[in-house]
């Protein structure tokens, strides 16, 4: 391209009048810096009269420096930082595919440019780490949520956590944070019950909620979706989700219930043990070891009202039959509650019998699958019958 490099004759050129031979040169240039076969030292003779280039007046002459340069990663820096803050025509396309930019670089950008280019970095398919950690610090909204939607990248759980943190009241983000899996369970719980559209969004893409639902998402859909995360929490997650439940006024006798109905047993042992100030522990032998008696004990304990107490007795009696070892017992807990109350043994009068009808209802609000469905059935049948 340039046989024998005349720095001077280049020079001349670049401040020709005429437009369309600035531009010329500029692609040469920009080609001739990213061959492999210009050695470094004529790279660093023409990296002067192409930062000439990088500010012509021109539009054109500048895109036609940059367009060479963005898939090289051989591109002189200095060049390209001088192109960043170019038309967002000429600068867009660089920061989204610019190969010459460091983690490094992009992390500085960030840091200090506009809205606009944070967005085309947080686009970019080979976003590290560090960088994605920045961006999460310093990136505005834009960028943060197309960071989210950026197949390309995970975010770690503290990455996740800054983010909301930082956008706790904004919609859209945080129902992009809900559909995160690295997000740590206290920040999945705290949003279940943020606003209602984000909520909305998270329930429907989990097929929790039927998308035609309309009006305002029901404590109904958020208790569900806190059970399945609290499912899969480790023992101290629990207990985090389970004291913030109790600062907000949360932790509720119906949630103890649905916990039971759904036999994660773990989290009506932390919750009633978090009401009665007791070791979770101690709290779990007493209703998985001492049947009614210790059931009474420790609902006494935590001012949990008659219509708990007995749909736990029956929750534990039923936990008891379908597993012998301490993981929950999640499938088949609710049909064996139905086995159990309405068993000949029972009854069907007096305190038992009003027992019956407090669990029944229970899994008609509470139970789920095949178990739900058949108290449902047994309650209508209960309800034509009287």
């Amino acid at each position: 391209m340039f046989s024998n490099l005349d720095v001077d004759y280049l020079s001349f050129v670049a401040r020709d009048p005429r437009a369309p031979i600035r531009k010329a040169l500029a692609t040469q240039l920009a080609v001739f810096s990213i061959s492999p076969e210009t050695c470094k030292g004529d790279v660093e003779a023409v990296v002067p009269i192409m930062m000439r280039l990088a500010d012509d007046a021109v539009a054109s002459v500048r895109a036609a420096l940059a367009g060479p340069l963005t898939a090289s990663a051989a591109a002189p820096r200095e060049v390209l930082f001088a192109l960043i803050g170019d038309l967002e025509e000429i600068s867009l396309p660089l920061l989204l595919n610019g190969r010459a930019f460091s983690q490094r670089d992009l992390a500085a950008i960030v840091r200090h440019t506009d809205a606009v280019r944070q967005e085309m970095i947080a686009l970019r398919s080979d976003i590290g780490p560090a960088l994605c950690t920045t961006i999460c610090e310093h990136g505005g909204r834009e960028a943060c949520a197309s960071l989210l939607e950026n197949r390309h990248v995970r975010p770690d759980p503290l990455d996740l956590e800054r983010l909301a943190e930082r956008f706790a009241d904004d919609q859209a983000i945080g129902a992009q944070l809900l559909l995160q899996p690295g997000l740590p369970v206290r920040q999945r719980a705290a949003l279940l019950f943020g606003n209602d559209a984000q909520v909305r969004r998270f329930l429907v893409g989990r097929n929790w909620l039927n998308e035609r639902h309309d009006g305002r998402i029901s404590e109904n859909a958020r208790e569900r979706a806190l059970m399945n995360i609290a499912a899969g929490a480790s023992e101290r997650e629990l207990k985090i989700i389970v004291g913030d439940l109790l600062d907000q006024g949360r932790l509720t006798g119906a949630l103890i219930v649905r916990a039971a109905c759904a036999g994660n047993m773990r989290f009506v042992e932390t919750a009633i043990a978090t009401l009665c100030a007791m070791p979770v522990r101690k709290v779990a032998h007493l209703l998985r070891s001492r049947g009614a008696f210790g059931c009474e004990a420790v609902c006494a304990r935590a001012a949990l009202g008659g219509r708990v107490r007995t749909i736990l007795q029956v929750a534990y009696e039923a936990f008891a039959d379908i597993t012998a070892g301490p993981a929950p017992a999640a499938e088949g807990i609710g049909s064996r509650m139905i086995e159990i109350v309405l068993s000949p043994d029972r009854g069907n009068e007096g305190e038992e019998g009003e027992g019956q009808g407090v669990v029944i209802d229970a899994l008609c609000d509470y139970g789920s699958g095949a178990a739900q469905d058949l108290a449902r059935q047994i309650r209508a049948r209960l309800k034509n019958a009287a």
